[in-house]
C-alpha cells in the first residue's frame, strides 16, 4: 500500500480513488490480503505442486481480462476526473501515452467498449478459474486420502 500510495501519487491526480478501489476490493474479494489468496492454494501444492499447472492457463485469462477492463476503466476515470478538475481551455489529456482529446466522442466510445469487453471477458474466463480450482482441490484431496 506504501508503494502504491507513492507510485500512484506521482502518475494520477486521482490516486485516493484508486487507493480507495482496491482497498475495497481487497476487503470484498480477499479478506485474508494478498497472502490468504496465496495460502488457498497451499493444499494443493502440498498434495502435489504439479496440479498447479493445470491451474495456468485459466489463472492467466483471468488475470487477462481483467487487466483489459481496468485499461478500460482506468480510461474512463482519467478523462471524467480531468474534465471534472481542468480550470483551463486544454481538453487534451496524455492517457496511457496517447494524446486524448477528452471532448470528442471517440476515445469515450472505445475506452467504454475496451472496459466492457473486460468486463465480458471476466465473466466468460472466471468460471473456468473457479472450476479449475476446484478441481485441483478435490484431486489434492484424492491424493491426501490416498496418502
Amino acid at each position: 500500500i506504501t508503494f502504491l500510495n507513492g507510485y500512484l501519487s506521482d502518475v494520477t491526480e486521482a490516486w485516493f480513488l484508486y487507493l480507495g478501489l482496491l482497498f475495497v476490493t481487497i476487503v470484498a474479494f480477499a479478506p485474508g490480503g494478498l497472502a490468504g489468496l496465496i495460502m488457498i492454494h497451499e493444499p494443493i501444492w502440498r498434495a502435489d505442486y504439479r496440479i498447479l499447472r493445470r491451474m495456468i492457463v485459466p489463472y492467466l485469462q483471468a488475470f487477462a481480462a481483467t487487466l483489459i477492463a481496468l485499461f478500460g476503466g482506468v480510461g474512463l476515470i482519467e478523462m471524467i476526473h480531468f474534465l471534472s478538475t481542468e480550470v483551463t481551455s486544454e481538453t487534451t489529456l496524455n492517457l496511457f501515452g496517447i494524446h486524448t482529446e477528452v471532448t470528442h466522442v471517440l476515445p469515450w466510445i472505445v475506452y467504454a467498449g475496451i472496459c466492457a469487453g473486460g468486463i465480458h471477458a471476466c465473466r466468460l474466463t472466471y468460471p473456468r478459474l473457479a472450476g479449475s480450482y476446484h478441481s485441483a482441490i478435490e484431486i489434492a484431496k484424492m491424493k491426501a486420502g490416498a496418502s
